[in-house]
């Protein structure tokens, strides 16, 4: 009864609703913006995207003018790379992204080894269902994808754009920037990352997100002879980690000529990164790979893990956020998704799958109302799919957080003995697949047929 109900009433609203006439300004282009941008815009919706960061000339002249044909290279020389679960695929696919994007070089997982710094006393987590499908992929790849397919869409993308003003009215809202652009949309998505000032306009008095940890993503490649010797892991991908010390060390292999790393370190305060600075790798290369290599040769790390810290392509240096939990995503005629909505630590590798299934939540519900007439009921709807979801994501990041640091020697054998009990136990029973076999629809169609059997009952 209520998939007819649903049928039925999503029938009549779309004869009404004009999607083209009603604009929407994604402000932050990275992955999850970009990847919201592209689904708004297949939804019939007027869509803008905007960020803080410049471009090349010869890309940005291209971009606004409307070209096709020019292969966006944004993200190409940022991070280092993401694992992919089936959350993060099922929300790829809705927003029609998966094929081209599993075309792309990347690494299948089966499963994960946590090592102890110096590679010894693995710990073997398996992929226990077929099902649970990860991939680990350059984060240029994805963001590549998602670019182009938001430039051949003609997406306009403004760039330089440092938002500093948000004013809301009943019927629109006004965006202003730091170079003086002024731009009125019907709705807007935050999707400014984990220091988004889309959410600190919305939410002043919430508190800012909480230094975590110190950390560096680093490429490398994979294969390549130096000395005589080729650069490659012990172990295709795989945790290092120093409890006791509070050091870890995330690598794998990305494909078949790369390799990526990140590395976390617990410390009281963050390095010094300006706001423009971050995500930005390391300009003087040589010195900068040498000195952090000798400082993880110095931890105890496994050779090879060493050289390829040595031998990387790039290395950018982080700070990791947690951003505590709002009470709720959405404000007036703007919405959150992706770090700006939850950001929280890397810990089981769900931040980027967990912001695309914002995206394709936002987009389908776009999709199916008229949000432009509804907006306040549809981000209600927003709440309700998505806040249970990404809470229990991020206490769960932060619950395998604090397992990565340990006060003692003692207490980091002790915790390593828990955590073989307790992966023996995940991998035999799949208890932990919950937070990666997940499908947002799942949640999605519990939400909206809801609403749309109480508006039928009102309606009768």
């Amino acid at each position: 009864m209520a998939r007819i109900l649903r049928q039925n009433f999503a029938e009549s609203i779309s004869n009404m609703t004009n999607k083209e006439t009603t604009s929407v300004l994604v402000i932050g282009m990275g992955p999850v913006g970009a990847a919201t941008a592209f689904g708004l815009k297949n939804r019939g919706y007027n869509v803008t995207l905007v960020d803080r960061f410049d471009v090349p000339a010869v890309v940005r002249t291209a971009l606004e003018a409307g070209e096709p044909t020019v292969d966006v290279q944004f993200g190409e020389v940022l991070g280092g790379a993401v694992d992919l679960s089936m959350n993060g695929y099922n929300a790829l696919k809705h927003l029609g992204l998966y094929d081209e994007l599993m075309a792309q070089p990347h690494f299948d997982i089966d499963h994960l080894m946590f090592h102890e710094m110096n590679g010894d006393d693995p710990i073997e987590h398996f992929n226990t269902r077929a099902k649970n499908k990860l991939g680990y992929f350059l984060r240029e790849t994805i963001h590549g994808v998602i670019a182009r397919a938001c430039n051949k869409a003609r997406i306009p993308i403004l760039t330089s754009k440092k938002l500093i003003s948000l004013t809301q009215s009943a019927e629109n809202v006004t965006a202003e920037f730091h170079d003086g652009t002024v731009i009125t949309t019907d709705l807007v998505v935050g999707a400014d990352g984990i220091h988004s000032t889309t959410r600190q306009l919305l939410f002043p008095a919430h508190p800012k997100a909480q230094f975590y940890w110190v950390g560096y993503v680093g490429v490398f490649p994979k294969g390549k002879i130096v000395d005589g010797r080729e650069l490659h892991l012990d172990k295709d991908i795989g945790l290092y980690t120093d409890a006791a010390r509070g050091r870890n060390i995330f690598a794998g292999h990305t494909s078949s000529d790369r390799g990526a790393w990140y590395l976390l370190e617990f410390r009281d305060q963050p390095k010094e990164i300006g706001p423009d600075e971050t995500w930005k790798p390391f300009s003087d290369l040589p010195r900068e790979s040498a000195a952090l290599a000798d400082a993880v040769a110095e931890w105890g790390a496994p050779e090879n893990m060493v050289r390829c810290i040595r031998h990387s392509l790039r290395i950018t240096p982080v700070n990791v956020y947690d951003l505590p939990d709002l009470p709720s995503l959405h404000s007036g005629r703007v919405v959150l998704v992706g770090d700006a909505a939850h950001g929280t630590i890397p810990t089981i590798g769900q931040g980027l799958n967990t912001g695309l299934e914002d995206a394709a939540t936002i987009a389908d519900l776009f999709g199916e109302f008229d949000v432009g007439a509804n907006h306040a009921t549809v981000f209600k709807m927003y709440d309700e799919i998505r806040l249970n979801r990404v809470h229990k994501v991020a206490r769960e990041s932060r619950t395998v957080g604090s397992q990565l640091k340990a006060s003692s020697e003692l207490q980091a054998y002790i915790g390593r003995y828990i955590m073989r009990i307790v992966f023996a136990v995940f991998s035999f029973f799949g208890v932990g697949d919950g937070y990666v076999n997940y499908n947002y629809r799942s949640d999605y169609d519990r939400v909206v047929s809801s609403h749309l059997s109480s508006k039928s009952k009102q309606s009768a």
